[in-house]
């Protein structure tokens, strides 16, 4: 009976040193999820949270370390604090420059009182990524392609690099530069809750080239730049249309010709060239032409009676050194004799 008792004293004193141990380890703690860091230009601020439960104010040494991709330290610092019983915050500087390569590094610390037999210690490793929130990237989500005269629509959204949280409050500025124009097209903005922002440019009705557009955005000191280009339907497009499809010797052809700018509006006063190609891509006939107000156009063809039969093809262009300024779907008609079964 004896022997059982003892056995029971010491289960419960192994019981005891094991609370009391960790009570002791738990005297201090960081709060991970509360830690920041915060970026100033070539400079990060650490910000630690630790939870001490200690009756009393005490003094206690921090190391906090940047851990690199290969796991070694890049930069150090230690330093002795009095942590008041709660919660506390340790603050220490690094020379970091904000770039998304930073985010892919750890923050390891190690908490300990002194001396280190009153209560225990924290350690752990915290990767910058979490911790960074004031990072971001910008996404340009344009069209591919639009015209002169419309409206370009423009989103943008700010998001983490890593994780790809929406950032919200990112204060935006863009410009839509044309050359000739005399000054960009500006718009600002901030991004919401969930990471966009709307820009919307009303393009001019001359435009002479491609443009770009350039978005810059900051938050909290930090700052984000992205540019892409614009690409700007200049083509006029010309339909064609023949009094018929099959033309004999001696014959006229009769063609029309309806011109639309890029914003499908009837073009006006376009000088057009139009040539008749025969089976070999020799030009038979050549006319320029001036659309009216309606963009219409017309020629007559007075096909020779000695000409060669076959498919001939219809082409409108409005300048022979630029054939991608208008685009005509291919036109083709035929010269053959009719033959009776």
């Amino acid at each position: 009976m004896r022997r059982v008792w003892c056995v029971l004293l010491l289960l419960v004193s192994a019981l005891l040193l094991a609370a009391q141990l960790s009570e002791a380890s738990a005297a201090l703690r960081v709060d991970e999820a509360a830690t920041r860091l915060m970026f100033h230009s070539d400079r990060a601020e650490a910000l630690l949270a630790v939870h001490s439960s200690l009756p009393r104010p005490g003094t206690a040494r921090v190391t906090l370390e940047l851990i690199n991709e290969l796991n070694r330290s890049v930069a150090k610092v230690e330093r002795e604090v009095v942590l008041k019983p709660g919660s506390n915050t340790v603050t220490a500087e690094f020379r970091l420059e904000p770039s998304t390569y930073a985010l892919w590094r750890r923050l390891r610390y190690h908490v300990a009182t002194v001396p280190a037999s009153d209560a225990g210690t924290a350690s752990g490793v915290i990767s910058l990524s979490q911790i960074c929130p004031d990072m971001f990237q910008l996404n340009l989500i344009k069209p591919g392609i639009t015209s002169v005269g419309t409206r370009y629509h423009v989103r943008v959204r700010a998001e983490h690099p890593v994780t790809s949280s929406p950032i919200e409050g990112v204060s935006l500025s863009a410009e839509l530069v044309f050359e000739g124009l005399p000054s960009p097209l500006s718009r600002s903005g901030a991004t919401d809750s969930e990471g966009y922002a709307v820009f919307d440019f009303d393009l001019p009705a001359v435009v002479k080239s491609d443009g770009e557009i350039r978005l810059t955005g900051t938050r909290n000191g930090l700052s984000a730049h992205v540019e892409d280009g614009v690409r700007v339907d200049r083509t006029i497009r010309v339909s064609l249309s023949t009094d018929k499809n099959i033309y004999q010797p001696g014959q006229t052809l009769h063609v029309r010709a309806l011109a639309v700018d890029p914003s499908k509006r009837a073009l006006g006063g376009a000088e057009l060239t139009l040539r008749i190609l025969d089976p070999d891509d020799t030009v038979v006939h050549r006319a320029s032409l001036k659309t009216s107000r309606f963009g219409i156009a017309s020629d007559d063809w007075a096909v020779p009676a000695n000409i060669r039969l076959g498919d001939y093809q219809i082409k409108i262009d409005r300048d022979e050194s630029d054939e991608e300024d208008v685009y005509t779907p291919r036109y083709k008609v035929r010269i053959s004799r009719y033959e009776l079964p």
